[in-house]
């Protein structure tokens, strides 16, 4: 019975309390402040408009009533009781403002209310009504200021509250009720606040400022602030092994560069094959900042033939007063093992050499001596001598042979006296071979415009002085000089030095009799006075071979050449395509095969 009239109790204060509302939910006006706080409470404000909450109660002997009322309102709701409240609020505010001086503010506020009340009430009877209240109220309000403020302000008002309540009536009761208000009254100002505010510091601080650099901007000192940008890093240049180094500061930055393989390195450590007769010389591209060898290739040049016509041939100008030749010495192809002409693949040299000859304008070939190496056989040095003649011919057509000192075929054989073999060969031998046409081992040919004489040096064992050859030779060149009247005149011994600076006595004395010559002076041998004043001629220079090395100088203010060794292991061989410009005054010597070509002076014609 107790429970039926408690919910009937309950069900009464409902429908009152629905009714008080719905007259005069109009009717309420609220202060805009009280809104914000949230609940006035422990107050006795009640106007027309306030909400009348009766209580019904239903006593027996002791009639305990509790009444639990759960209101969510969106409202300004103003709640008031007759009762002995403790309230305790717990605000928390969060404001943020920026304010500078003027404020004009506008404020338009738009309420929205919505009120939902549920009530639940058990009473119970007791004589006192305890009502505890907490209240949190958070506000943020944020307020930009000056000339115009547009101002949205939100109030969220959560506001909880445990009522204990002693009632005097006209009946004794005894009631604890306890209250759960859950209020959120929320009211969007949609305020638009624009508040021109601007804060500004002036400050008197003077920057005491560093200057830029690669990687800092401009900054001072003492507060750190910063004045335009870094300079970054400039200059330098980056290669495929190294990082650019900056000019300013000497760091290094970036990154290494790629190898750049389209540099051209004419060298040895970047050929890859040699030019042949019919195909230029490859080269490998070259890294253009490292040097390192790449992997691709290059044409360089010409091929030998081609070369030779473009470098060689360009001096025989029509009109000129010049002459040309092939020169070649030491060719030393001839072995011990009398079984076999020449040293394997040294025919094969001479050929690339006869071709090349062929494609030249040179008019004739002149070997300077030394074919044989160590000595052979008598019989076996006279079948060799002859077989050279045989190919030289076949090879060149014209060629003139000058006498080495190996081709006495001398050296090692035992059997012999003081190291020369029994086995050397005897003048009328060597002119029965190579110098039948002239009876001697010493002989002069002429070309259209050069007299060449071809002397006999001798071997170079013990020859410290003249020997009886050599005085033999000075009289036939004196007289033959004196005889002649060529234009020009080329001496084409075997040696010039025996060895080393040590000047061959025989070519000497020869050297000395054309100085006189040149200079149209007398000169005397053995009591008998030459007189060259009539003369008109000129000998021009001095070639030879012997000492397998390319050199140049004078003897007796006459100039000289000598002419590397053959070397049939280079592909051509090794050689000399010479031309005399006499009118140039120069002596050309275009090198095939191992080494570099020359340009020489001749004598001039104000000097003879």
């Amino acid at each position: 019975m107790k429970t039926y009239m408690r919910w009937l109790s309950m069900a009464l204060c409902l429908i009152l309390l629905v009714g008080a509302v719905a007259c005069d939910i109009n009717e309420i006006e609220t202060d805009f402040s009280d809104t914000i706080m949230g609940t006035v409470t422990e107050s006795e404000k009640i106007d027309e408009t306030q909400i009348e909450s009766i209580s019904a109660t239903e006593s027996d002997e002791a009639t305990e009533a509790r009444s639990e009322t759960s209101i969510m309102t969106e409202s300004e709701t103003v709640t008031v009781m007759e009762t002995e409240t403790e309230t305790e609020t717990v605000t928390e505010t969060d404001t943020v403002t920026e304010t500078e001086t003027e404020t004009v503010t506008e404020t338009e506020t738009v309420t929205e209310t919505e009120t939902e009340t549920i009530t639940e009430t058990e009473t119970i009877t007791e004589t006192e009504t305890a009502t505890e209240t907490e209240t949190i109220t958070e506000t943020e309000t944020v307020t930009d200021t000056e000339t115009v403020t547009e101002t949205e302000t939100v109030t969220e008002t959560e506001t909880v509250t445990e009522t204990e309540t002693v009632t005097e009536a006209e009946t004794v009761t005894e009631t604890e009720t306890v209250t759960e208000a859950e209020t959120v009254t929320e009211t969007q100002t949609e305020t638009e606040t624009e508040t021109e505010t601007e804060t500004e510091t002036e400050t008197t601080h003077d920057h005491e400022w560093v200057d830029a650099d690669c990687t800092n901007p401009k900054t001072c000192s003492s507060c750190g602030e910063t004045d335009g940008e870094a300079l970054g890093h400039t200059g330098g240049e980056a290669t495929c092994t190294s990082r650019a180094k900056c000019e300013r500061c000497n760091k290094v930055y970036g990154k290494v560069r790629q190898h750049a393989y389209d540099a051209q390195i004419i060298s040895s450590e970047y050929l890859s094959k040699a030019a042949t007769m019919t195909a230029p010389a490859k080269y490998f591209y070259a890294c253009s900042y490292c040097g390192q060898r790449g992997t691709k290739r290059y044409d360089w040049g010409e091929s030998v033939v081609g070369e030779l016509q473009s470098n060689y041939n360009k001096y025989f100008v029509e009109g000129n007063d010049g002459d040309g030749y092939l020169y070649f010495t030491d060719t030393h192809p001839v072995t011990t093992d009398f079984n076999a002409a020449f040293r394997p693949g040294t025919e094969d040299s001479f050929k690339i050499l006869a071709q090349l000859y062929s494609n030249s304008n040179a008019k004739f070939a002149m070997c300077g001596g030394d074919w044989f190496n160590n000595s052979n056989s008598r019989d076996s040095a006279i079948a060799m001598q002859n077989y050279i003649r045989e190919k030289t011919t076949e090879w060149f057509g014209t060629c003139y042979l000058v006498l080495g000192n190996h081709d006495y075929n001398y050296q090692f054989v035992t059997g012999g006296t003081n190291g020369r073999s029994e086995h050397e060969l005897t003048e009328e031998e060597l002119v029965s071979t190579w110098f039948s046409e002239y009876g001697k081992t010493y002989y002069s040919y002429t070309t259209d415009s050069t007299r060449y004489y071809v002397f006999d040096s001798g071997i170079d064992w013990g020859h410290g002085s003249l020997t009886e050859r050599d005085k033999e030779q000075a009289l036939w060149f004196l007289e033959s000089l004196l005889v002649n009247d060529d234009k020009h005149i080329v001496l084409c011994p075997h040696m010039i030095h025996t060895s080393g600076e040590t000047l061959n006595p025989g070519t000497k004395l020869f050297a000395e009799i054309s100085a006189a010559y040149n200079a149209r002076e007398t000169y005397t041998y053995e009591g008998v006075e030459y007189d060259f004043s009539e003369k008109s001629g000129m000998v021009e220079y001095i070639i030879a071979g012997h000492n397998h090395e390319s050199r140049n100088g004078y003897v007796a203010g006459i100039p000289y050449v000598t002419v590397s060794k053959f070397g049939s292991s280079s592909n051509p061989p090794t050689a000399d395509f010479v031309y005399a410009d006499y009118d140039a005054r120069k002596l050309y010597m275009y090198r095939v095969g191992l080494g570099e070509s020359r340009e020489i002076d001749l004598l001039p014609l104000a000097d003879q």
